[in-house]
């Protein structure tokens, strides 16, 4: 677990906190955010799969993100990214090498 605050100089004010917990590959579990920031405030949980590829972050019930899930092809490159209803599809070329987005415009991962 690792963990830091940002807080005003010379005050007990704490700005914003983080708490990082992280499984034995070194894979972020979860991200802890408060309490200054309201919208942000919350547990993140991020899923993987068997080789460690991101397939889901879930963030708190008030986050500004809505909960994302990732699939990819057998060749580990990413197909899509599900969010809030919307897909965002990706490419790729016979050398396995991102091609960028087909469409959409979510934050990257």
């Amino acid at each position: 677990m690792i963990s830091f605050a940002n807080w005003k100089a010379d005050t007990d004010v704490c700005f914003s906190s983080f708490t990082y917990t992280y499984d034995n590959e070194g894979n972020k579990e979860s991200m802890e955010v408060g309490p200054a920031w309201e919208s942000f405030t919350g547990l993140n949980d991020y899923g993987y799969d068997d080789i460690y590829q991101l397939t889901s972050v879930d963030f708190p019930e008030f986050s500004a993100y809505s909960d994302t899930t990732f699939t990819y092809d057998s060749m580990g490159n990413r197909l899509e990214a599900v969010f809030s209803g919307q897909t965002e599809s990706y490419s790729s070329n016979e050398l396995n090498q991102h091609g960028g987005e087909k469409s959409g415009s979510h934050p990257k991962y």
